[in-house]
């Protein structure tokens, strides 16, 4: 087990599932709270030196207005810290972060889960406002 298997195995524990580990292809997926979905993808299998953390969740109504949101939400000029890279997924909105394997820790994986929650939230926030 390594220091990434180790911080999401620990991560597990901490949101109550414990034994939370990456699949043989380096990934994983489970639904947390309000819908939103979490995935985990460790590119190291493919010869990465990143983790991909992602959560997805059903993008707010009115849908024209939150996709607008979003992407000034994800604005790297404008945003605080490390802008999410962002995508649609039919009426799902994907946030993603990168983060690289020699910093990953339980941690930061954390502080990424509660990134990408706010930046949903955000979103939604920025989305409802005429």
């Amino acid at each position: 087990m390594d220091w990434v298997d180790h911080a999401i195995d620990s991560f597990g524990q901490s949101v109550g599932t414990p034994g939370l580990q990456l699949d043989d292809q380096g990934c994983l997926s489970f639904l947390m709270e309000g819908e939103r979905q979490l995935t985990m993808i460790d590119l190291a299998r493919s010869g990465g030196d990143e983790v991909l953390v992602m959560v997805q969740a059903p993008l707010p109504q009115p849908q024209n207005m939150a996709v607008r949101a979003a992407l000034q939400c994800a604005d790297f000029r404008v945003s605080l810290g490390d802008a999410p890279q962002v995508a649609l997924d039919n009426d799902q909105l994907v946030a993603t972060l990168r983060i690289a394997r020699s910093s990953f820790l339980h941690s930061t994986l954390e502080e990424a889960v509660h990134a990408l929650f706010r930046f949903h939230e955000r979103v939604a926030r920025a989305g409802s406002m005429p």
